[in-house]
């Protein structure tokens, strides 16, 4: 018994310890160091299920029996950043290296008559790599962009990349306690969230049409929503101080193009998308930079494209594709030194 009571004892002050070590510990802010190396993995999975389609002319509808489409899509980035020259919170020149870029869909439907058609494709990112500099510009206020060294490549392939992967839009105002809650517009966080790094140039082997390309500038511009965000505890492992940062919130998006003068096709798109998101950014406190995030979405998606056709007396029509589908996608990050 008496020894029983003597470890009950000897427990407690390493306890009061790691208690007394993690209380004085700093808030989550974002402190790059010069000559520090960041390997960044990305990653995405995502399904979408047709839940229905209906046909639609002039005023009759009618739903499609048994269609069926099931789309599995998803990409996986690898990139290593290298911070070359840092002022207290703000990089101002920093090396990114593209050591590994995937993209891929895959396609079940059903045809006219009922069988099966399967679809896969593989996207291709000419940056996968490739080295690139990004370098503070503090007369535009904006950073200019170059294939890093002596490498050449097309300079069209860097007008979409964005430096910051770093998560600094969750963080909460300087002298946030642990419980505290704040809100951020869903506009200010997308392209942490689906686009990290920025708009990277994947391309198939067939390009899109402009119609298709004019549709997703579209809806990535109607992204709105309202995030909660809450600060959580700091808790230690490995050595590391590692504070939580809860979100979850929403978001939707309406957008729709009309075709232009004589483009094939579509005479129009319309899409209607509504979602759910729930995750958790992980901070390393005493590092001053993201440690991993992990975050879901569901919700449902409305698809309509309008397609020319001929009325009974000849006259110019429209007919309604009205795809619904059940959406949803999971997106995984970690961040490690190198």
């Amino acid at each position: 018994m008496k020894i029983m009571r003597l470890q009950s004892v000897s427990l407690v002050w390493p306890l009061a310890l790691v208690t007394l070590a993690l209380s004085p510990a700093s808030e989550p802010r974002f402190t790059p160091i010069d000559g520090a190396s960041i390997e960044r993995t990305l990653e995405m999975k995502g399904t979408r299920e047709l839940k229905s389609l209906v046909m639609k002319f002039g005023d009759q509808s009618e739903e499609v029996p048994d269609a069926k489409i099931h789309v599995d899509l998803g990409w996986k980035y690898v990139v290593v950043d290298e911070f070359k020259k840092c002022k207290a919170d703000h990089i101002d020149a920093l090396t990114r290296t593209f050591e590994s870029l995937e993209k891929k869909r895959s396609e079940l439907s059903t045809d006219a008559k009922g069988a099966e058609k399967k679809r896969a494709v593989e996207e291709e990112c000419d940056l996968e790599g490739k080295s690139v500099d990004f370098k503070w510009n503090a007369e535009r206020k904006e950073y200019d962009v170059k294939f890093a060294g002596e490498e050449a490549g097309d300079k069209e392939l860097l007008t979409g990349l964005e430096l910051d992967m770093d998560y600094r839009g969750f963080l909460p105002e300087a002298g946030a306690e642990v419980g505290a809650k704040w809100n951020v517009d869903f506009a200010d966080l997308k392209g942490a969230l689906m686009r990290p790094g920025g708009d990277l140039p994947f391309h198939l082997e067939q390009p899109p049409r402009p119609m298709d390309l004019r549709m997703r500038d579209a809806v990535w511009d109607a992204n709105q929503g309202t995030v909660a965000l809450e600060l959580g505890a700091v808790t230690e492992a490995d050595g590391a101080q590692l504070q939580k940062i809860l979100f979850k919130g929403t978001n939707t998006v309406s957008a729709s193009v009309d075709a232009e003068a004589d483009e094939p096709g579509p005479t129009k798109l319309a899409l209607e998308d509504e979602l759910t998101i729930e995750g958790t950014l992980v901070w390393d406190v005493k590092a001053g930079r993201a440690h991993s995030l992990e975050w879901s979405s569901k919700g449902g998606m409305v698809l309509t494209v309008y397609l020319p056709a001929k009325g009974p007396d000849g006259e110019k029509a429209t007919i309604e594709q009205v795809f619904t589908f059940d959406t949803e996608y999971d997106y995984t990050g970690t961040f490690k030194s190198r």
